[in-house]
């Protein structure tokens, strides 16, 4: 009788063991529960030993990163234009115990969440103009800081409120209505055109004002080498003037045979046959007797 109750409260301890041991996985936060409330600190991954049921237990939550994308809705630019936009968050549960006590499960922190987004997102958009979303301008669109804005906003909502900490806020789509859409991109056609009208028109300029120097260049170049060129042959002309008078200067006649030459070779083409008086100044000087006790030129 005795073995046999021994028996029964060794398996009894077991059972109660058994209850009174959780696992808490790496992916979880626990909190130990006495009577439907929270008793004690964050149970960290590993094994744990808690009140039993039903006097305790441990409510879990999920500590790791989740994502939440708000569904596509319309909403009004400070410029009064309609914008197709939706968000996406990056979240986790940074307080166990607030997240626990006001939503109790994911489900309901996404719908919190959710709210909170929507309006975030509203107001932004509300106070931003539509070149923050659509321009063609470098710089003006402002998805990143609207982005950062929008996180700051729920970030501070959540962590008060639901025990949340939300990392990253990011516009994921951004389009105008179906009804709007033909007469934007028209608009922003026209747009594109005119810039490019605007760059073309440019680059003419710019190069009829290549083309304008470069004239200007050629004339200059022309104008120094024309005038380097008269410079050149006026000394050369100087020096042969120079040289001639020197010749004439030491034997006048020497000098005017060799001028004599230099005429008939310019006037005279190849194969021309001319005849020249033997008393003329050319043929003088060659067929007339060297003077006496002199030696010929």
């Amino acid at each position: 009788m005795r073995r046999r109750n021994a028996i029964l409260l060794a398996i009894l301890l077991a059972a109660l063991l058994a209850d009174c041991l959780v696992v808490v996985d790496e992916t979880e936060l626990a909190l130990p529960t006495l009577f439907g409330r929270i008793s004690g600190g964050i149970l960290g991954p590993g094994p744990h030993l808690v009140a039993p049921r039903p006097f305790g237990g441990v409510l879990r939550v999920d500590r790791r990163h989740l994502l939440l994308r708000t569904p596509p809705s319309e909403y009004l630019s400070a410029d009064k234009k309609n914008l197709l936009l939706d968000l996406a968050l990056v979240y986790r549960v940074e307080d166990p115990a607030l997240f626990l006590t006001r939503v109790r499960d994911t489900a309901g922190a996404e719908a919190r969440l959710m709210d909170l987004s929507i309006a975030a997102l509203g107001a932004a958009a509300g106070r931003s103009p539509s070149e923050a979303f659509f321009s063609t301008a470098q710089g003006a669109v402002k998805l990143a800081e609207l982005g950062d804005e929008i996180r700051r906003v729920v970030d501070a909502a959540a962590r008060s409120g639901l025990g949340i900490h939300v990392e990253a806020a990011w516009l994921t789509q951004v389009h105008f209505p179906y009804q709007n859409r033909e007469a934007i991109v028209a608009r922003m056609r026209a747009e594109r055109d005119r810039i490019a009208r605007r760059l073309r028109s440019e680059g003419e300029e710019a190069g009829r004002k290549i083309e304008a120097e470069a004239e200007m260049e050629r004339r200059v170049l022309l104008a120094e080498a024309a005038r380097d060129a008269e410079v050149t042959r006026g000394r050369g002309e100087a020096e042969a003037t120079r040289l001639y008078a020197e010749a004439w200067r030491l034997d006048p006649q020497l000098y005017d045979f060799v001028r004599a030459l230099s005429t008939y070779e310019k006037a005279l083409g190849e194969g021309t046959t001319f005849f020249l008086d033997a008393e003329g100044p050319v043929m003088r000087p060659l067929l007339s007797p060297p003077p006496a006790g002199g030696s010929p030129r």
